[in-house]
């Protein structure tokens, strides 16, 4: 006949050896993560990445109290910029972030990262200015 003493060294073995290290590593990341960083989608080797950020500024003015209608509400969106970057691979980063506020749409900022090795690096960017 089997006692409790026994079968307590047999639980905790089996804890132990869930909540091991090498168990979490296993686990695949998921495709899409949304956080801090915004949108992102990444290979598992976290060589190719797509990430998908946004910047916004915007204005509002109401006027509760205008009974008579001399005041105009109006909501404006001073600057919509939406931000795509990523990597291709190991050697090649870029950044797309145009600007869709006002009556023009303009590139605010564009660049391609070449990594030729860690010292040496070219950058093809377009800024607005």
């Amino acid at each position: 006949m089997r006692t409790v003493p026994s079968a307590i060294p047999v639980m905790v073995l089996t804890l132990a050896a869930s909540a091991s290290p090498l168990a979490a590593q296993d686990e695949p990341t998921p495709p899409v993560v949304a956080g801090a960083d915004g949108f992102v989608l990444a290979s598992a080797s976290g060589d190719y990445k797509l990430q998908l950020r946004a910047y916004t500024h915007f204005d509002g003015r109401f006027f509760a109290s205008d009974d008579e209608g001399l005041a105009t509400d109006a909501f404006l969106l001073r600057r919509v910029r939406p931000m795509l970057q990523g990597s291709l691979g190991k050697p090649f980063e870029f950044r797309i972030m145009p600007d869709f506020a006002g009556s023009a749409t303009t590139l605010q900022e564009a660049y391609l990262d070449v990594r030729y090795t860690p010292k040496a690096q070219v950058r093809v960017f377009v800024e607005e200015g």
